[in-house]
């Protein structure tokens, strides 16, 4: 895959969940989806965001399991090295 249709399929998955990818955005680094979620505390009856739960627990919607998470820069550099290396 190149670095364009990379960039294309995260634009088409960021559409589907109505969010915005920049550089800085996380993904899965199984499957380099940006449906990734972590863990907050949130208020019952104020629905306020308290404070996250362990930051270094991601979940992947699309993998259903506790994975780890890049940036896309980091992913997209990793996934580049992986094929230099191959």
């Amino acid at each position: 895959m190149t670095e364009e249709q990379f960039r294309e399929h995260l634009k088409d998955e960021a559409d589907c969940l109505d969010i915005e990818i920049h550089n800085e955005s996380y993904l899965c680094k199984e499957c380099g989806s940006a449906d990734v979620d972590q863990q907050y505390w949130v208020g019952v009856n104020s629905n306020m965001i308290a404070e996250l739960i362990d930051p270094e627990k991601w979940y992947c919607n699309q993998c259903q399991e506790e994975v780890d998470c890049a940036s896309v820069e980091e992913f997209w550099n990793e996934k580049l090295y992986e094929n230099l290396v191959k």
